[in-house]
């Protein structure tokens, strides 16, 4: 299991990091928990469509399986300037 943070402040679009780490590296079929702490709901889409943790409430966590394997994107369907990666491995 990987863990991935929303920090506080960012739904604005002028912060560096989105989530953290940014660019994370996990195994196949692993289960990722994003965890906001951030003032606002956010959400971690893969870009692909594999997975949607739907809206996380600040304060809250929400979990997603990864399949795969390479480059996998993944966005705040809310905010959309927010970006992340997962480098997913066999």
């Amino acid at each position: 299991m990987a863990s991935i943070s929303i920090p506080q402040g960012a739904s604005a679009q002028q912060v560096d990091q989105y989530y953290m780490p940014v660019n994370a590296s996990v195994p196949n079929d692993a289960t990722i928990t994003w965890t906001n702490k951030d003032v606002a709901p956010h959400t971690a889409t893969a870009s692909d469509g594999s997975f949607d943790t739907g809206a996380i409430n600040p304060g809250s966590t929400a979990s997603a399986m990864v399949k795969g394997q390479g480059d996998i994107q993944y966005h705040c369907n809310i905010h959309p300037w927010m970006h992340g990666s997962l480098q997913v491995s066999s």
